[in-house]
């Protein structure tokens, strides 16, 4: 992973790259083109991971000078893809993955990037036919966002500071995502900025450099998510076990200390049983790095997955680096998030996976294996459930009641309500459900920070089911982006590298072609990925019915110094926005504010956003 720019007539590209030096401490290098449509200037920023030598620093370029290529990310099959083109007559000279990835352009075109399991931002700079094509990986672990300039000019960066530091362009706030954030705390795949475009996951672009005048052209999908498949539960079962060991044993392969993240449930914990599986007679143990929370929540309930931390590690060859972030690092280090985060976050759990990398990165761990996909993959959210049993009663199953009552059996995440709303909202159309509730009475809402936000019409796509859609949804749009947005730039702070076993190649494909019926089943949601990895994972673990998730105790932190900062600058956050804050929210929080009350997370999300343009300049 590391740091990239590339630009056409940009007012300060150096400014741009230095923006993200903390993305890549190990060097930096520059290549420069004249082009009829102006100066092309490549950056990048390098984090060394596969072959540190200078000979696999970028720019990189291939075929005498050709083909020139910065990119940010990792390329997991880049030995596979090297014995492939060396068949085809592909000379190396390097061990890494970027010369690999520039044969692999060379040869096939961007037909190459299908071809990969891996996460890129990736720039081929083609000289021959003075055309820049841009790339980013399938479900856009790597982030690559644009800006036009002023002088007709554009570039591309690893993160949306380096734009408005190349350039003299005033960040203006996006309204439509500002607000809802606010309302839900949700960024989806939109960012922060009206003015600056983020390039979509699984797609290409290619600029024609040989005109004066270069217009945006549509970029183009390498890659569309797959349908399901007929498929027993034996054959998934099979499948998976082997996709998870190809992609935990690619991911494992580098030339500097790997860890993981343990969060002790079920993803980091099959990520790190496989880790530790294959790693068996390596005398050297596995780094885990966990944040855990020995307090309990104002209903009583424990926060601290310190049993299941220890069910995890137990018999297996790894070293646990536990962090304990206190409410007082929280608020003392909420300005070096915002900074490090580059737009508003919802709530304090971002703030505890940025200690984690910085305590891994401390710990000499410079690669970390992650979870993140899973819930989105495999029905890991608790409302998914009510999606999989609206398509039983769909269909007039009669195994609806029986696993309506197993999954609410205690203990269970689940509640006779919250499963029956899924399930209607599932079931029943959106303008059918607005006038059901503006007939009793709670439509539209209230007491928002900002007007209602009619959320789009969930609609089935063809030969899906509901849940196989809510699936790929949550994968590809409204939910996993933002938390790889997170990942990224938390671990990125740190100059520490995630890769995530979920989303490679073979899991991802195969996850999506999973059917519905197999992902809620007797009770349990991820079912497939419990019952395909049960005898490698201690039980209290494989078949858990409740779960925390990535939690803090944020309730008692927001009394205490967190909600201090809250309050601090919820006033100037209110100022900031008031042209969209409802005014009767104001009136409720200032009076809150005055008693004494605590602040709640619609505060901190409009305190955090407010605070978050104060630093960056940002205006409505």
């Amino acid at each position: 992973m590391c740091g990239i720019w590339a630009s056409i007539n940009a007012p300060d590209a150096v400014a741009g790259l230095q923006a993200a030096a903390h993305r890549g401490p190990d060097g930096e290098g520059w290549a420069r083109f004249d082009t009829p449509a102006g100066c092309l200037e490549l950056g990048h920023r390098r984090l060394a991971i596969y072959d540190p030598t200078p000979a696999s620093d970028q720019p990189a370029s291939y075929a005498d000078g050709r083909y020139t290529l910065i990119f940010n990310g990792a390329l997991y099959n880049y030995r596979e893809l090297r014995e492939e083109l060396k068949a085809l007559g592909h000379i190396f000279r390097t061990t890494g993955d970027t010369e690999v990835f520039l044969a692999a352009f060379a040869e096939w075109g961007r037909d190459c990037f299908a071809r990969i399991d891996g996460m890129f931002a990736a720039v081929f700079y083609d000289a021959k036919r003075q055309a820049l094509t841009i790339a980013r990986d399938r479900f856009g672990e790597k982030p690559l966002h644009s800006l036009e300039f002023g002088n007709g000019g554009f570039g591309f960066a690893s993160e949306i500071p380096q734009l408005f530091a190349a350039s003299d362009t005033n960040p203006v706030v996006d309204h439509n995502t500002l607000s809802v954030f606010l309302t839900s705390g949700g960024i989806g795949d939109r960012g922060f900025f009206q003015n600056v475009r983020l390039h979509p996951a699984a797609h290409v672009v290619e600029f024609d450099l040989s005109q004066k005048a270069v217009a945006f052209p549509q970029p183009q999908p390498f890659w569309t998510p797959p349908s399901s498949q007929p498929m027993s539960e034996d054959e998934a079962v099979n499948a998976l076990r082997q996709a998870m060991d190809l992609a935990v044993s690619r991911q494992l392969v580098a030339d500097v200390p790997v860890g993981g993240c343990l969060s002790g449930g079920l993803d980091s914990t099959v990520i790190l049983g496989t880790a530790a599986r294959l790693r068996k007679g390596k005398s050297n143990p596995f780094v885990c790095v966990s944040a855990i929370f020995d307090e309990r929540d104002d209903g009583g309930q424990s926060l601290s997955e310190r049993p299941y931390v220890e069910a995890a590690i137990a018999g297996q060859n790894l070293d646990l680096v536990e962090v304990h972030p206190a409410e007082n690092d929280v608020a003392e280090r909420m300005d070096d998030i915002l900074k490090a985060q580059g737009e508003p976050f919802p709530g304090t759990s971002i703030c505890a996976q940025y200690f984690v990398f910085e305590a891994a990165r401390k710990a000499g761990i410079k690669v970390m294996l992650d979870g993140q996909g899973a819930d989105e993959l495999f029905a890991g959210y608790a409302p998914m459930a009510g999606y999989a049993l609206a398509d039983r009663l769909a269909k007039l199953d009669p195994s609806f009641f029986n696993e309506f009552n197993a999954l609410i059996a205690e203990p269970s995440d689940l509640t006779s309500a919250s499963l029956s709303r899924s399930i209607w909202r599932s079931l029943v159309s959106e303008p059918f459900r607005r006038q059901v509730l503006m007939a009793i009475g709670r439509f539209p809402p209230t007491g928002g920070p900002v007007a209602p936000i009619i959320d789009p019409p969930f609609r089935i796509q063809p030969g899906k089911t509901r849940l196989e859609t809510l699936v790929e949804t949550l994968a590809v749009t409204s939910s996993l982006p933002g938390l790889l947005r997170y990942e990224d730039r938390n671990s990125m702070a740190f100059a520490v590298e995630t890769r995530l076993p979920f989303l490679s190649q073979a899991m991802g494909d195969l996850a999506l072609q999973i059917p519905g019926e197999l992902k809620v089943k007797n009770g349990f949601t991820k079912h497939i990925l419990r019952k395909a990895f049960e005898d490698r994972l201690p039980p209290e673990i494989a078949w858990r019915r409740k779960k925390l998730g990535f939690v803090t105790p944020q309730q008692r932190w927001m009394r205490g110094r967190v909600g201090g900062w809250v309050d601090q600058h919820l006033e100037n956050s209110i100022e900031a926005f008031r042209p969209i804050l409802n005014a009767d929210w104001i009136e409720v929080e200032r009076s809150r504010k005055k008693s004494g009350q605590a602040p709640g997370e619609t505060a901190f999300r409009v305190a955090c956003a407010g605070r978050w343009a104060e630093l960056t300049g940002a205006r409505l």
